[in-house]
């Protein structure tokens, strides 16, 4: 009796290997054995009717470290949905531990034993729900929040000529959470599908592009209207996995998205890459990005920090931005994050912290040419609309900038998210030097109040834009004209 089924992930020379082994039996079971637990990346365990009950994912490279849980929802025999869950670092060692007992010769666990772990771990631990279709492909993902039950987040899979293709991610309005929320909870999930499939195109944020393997390869962020592309992603791997490698950005602004990720045209234009990011060897925290100027030269270099996980919580903040170190940069070729490239504090510009949830920025310090802290940044947001799907209380309102000495903002957040401050620093207002008004997307300034040695208004600046060339790429709107 099948008990379970495990996964890996091959190197093109596993793929030979099996290949030319495929009509001999004896000769794949050879090859197959001698493929590392390494290359593990699942376990999905079975129950007596050979139905998918739940599967371990293990962490990347390792193949016994359990790294995150799903259980399966069925009816009548038949999966609908994939339930996945955060796990504490308790529940990640004791599921390891009694999932290499099984594995060990002779055996010193069982699957019983394993079932006794999963049971337990319940739906406030509960990050996302995927439903499928009636041949079990992903139709619709719900993602909740903290709590496992409310949904935050919904995604679309969009499939050509019966092969995935993309995945549109929407926001969501009050009213879609709620009945979503209520779907989710009563495990209705033709109800989950039905609400999704009335959601409008207009409140697209996002569409990620896979390959026939399911990996991205492409990703397209939209303006408001959910139909107009500003920005496009192009993803990178390490050899041989599917571990992010590397990111880079391009403007992209030019009519209608393609269907397919086969379509998409990367532009050539050196001005139209902006950016790009730099992974972790496990491919799973961004430790780098460059930043390039209008002509597509090396500008600046961000170097990201992270929160320290607290092992009494279900979540990972470990994966949480904490803060960002942004340096003057010139050099454009690629950075190797296995021999990471040297930083020195005279090249510091700036140094940028976040709330606990690496979601909105609280404060920036700036810095001198000798490397010296000379402002303080304080930041502010705009209330959130409960009419629309929007996270208006994402986007930025106003700044404040402060002459400020002091190096002091690691100290004030600490490392420790859940014991760090809600709000940012401010400093006295007899320091005041500016404050900087955005628009209500938060990205474009307006105006600006400028202040004397006193901290007293005494100057009105407005800001004026280009107008949009629509023959490029580029949103030259976005690009300051005139101060007046």
């Amino acid at each position: 009796e099948v008990k379970a089924v495990d996964s890996y992930e091959l190197a093109d020379a596993d793929k030979t290997a099996l290949e030319a082994k495929i009509d001999d039996i004896p000769g794949l079971t050879t090859v197959a054995d001698g493929i590392g637990i390494s290359k593990r990346t699942s376990r999905v365990v079975l129950n007596d009717k050979q139905e998918p009950l739940y599967s371990l994912s293990f962490e990347k490279g390792d193949g016994k470290k359990v790294d995150g849980l799903s259980k399966f929802y069925s009816e009548n025999g038949v999966t609908k949905a994939v339930d996945s869950y955060d796990l504490t670092q308790q529940q990640k060692s004791d599921l390891t531990n009694t999932n290499n007992g099984i594995d060990a010769v002779p055996p010193a666990k069982n699957f019983g034993d394993l079932n006794a772990l999963v049971s337990p771990i319940g739906v406030m631990q509960r990050n996302a729900r995927v439903v499928l279709d009636d041949k079990q492909r992903p139709l619709v993902s719900v993602s909740f929040d903290e709590d496992g039950t409310t949904v935050i987040s919904l995604s679309k899979f969009i499939s050509v000529d019966e092969k995935l293709e993309s995945i549109d991610q929407f926001d969501l309005t009050p009213a879609q959470i709620n009945d979503l929320t209520a779907a989710a909870a009563a495990d209705n999930n033709a109800q989950i599908t039905t609400l999704a499939a009335a959601i409008p195109l207009s409140q697209r944020a996002t569409r990620v592009y896979v390959d026939d393997k399911d990996t991205p390869q492409y990703s397209i962020s939209f303006s408001d209207d959910g139909t107009t592309a500003e920005s496009l992603s192009q993803f990178f791997y390490w050899p041989n996995s599917t571990l992010n490698k590397m990111i880079k950005q391009y403007d992209y602004y030019k009519g209608p998205v393609p269907a397919k990720g086969a379509d998409i045209v990367v532009p050539t234009d050196p001005g139209s890459h902006t950016a790009t990011v730099y992974f972790n060897s496990k491919g799973d925290k961004v430790l780098y990005s460059v930043a390039n100027d209008k002509d597509g030269k090396a500008e600046t270099l961000s170097a990201f920090m992270y929160w320290d996980d607290d092992t009494t919580t279900v979540r990972n903040e470990s994966k949480n931005m904490r803060a960002i170190y942004q340096y003057a940069w010139n050099d454009g070729s690629e950075i190797n994050v296995l021999a990471p490239p040297a930083l020195v504090n005279d090249q510091l510009l700036s140094k940028v912290y976040f709330d606990n949830k690496g979601e909105r920025v609280l404060n920036s310090l700036g810095y001198d040419k000798k490397g010296s802290v000379e402002t303080l940044t304080a930041f502010y947001y705009w209330a959130d609309d409960t009419t629309t799907a929007k996270k208006e209380s994402k986007r930025i309102r106003k700044l404040r900038q402060y002459a400020y000495a002091k190096d002091d903002l690691e100290s004030y957040f600490g490392t420790n998210a859940n014991t760090s401050p809600a709000v940012g620093k401010i400093a006295s207002d007899q320091d005041r030097q500016s404050v900087v008004f955005f628009d209500y997307k938060g990205d474009k300034v307006l105006n600006s109040l400028g202040y004397d040695k006193n901290g007293k208004e005494e100057t009105l600046s407005a800001f004026s834009y280009w107008s949009d060339d629509t023959a490029t790429m580029r949103r030259e709107d976005k690009f300051i004209r005139k101060i007046s």
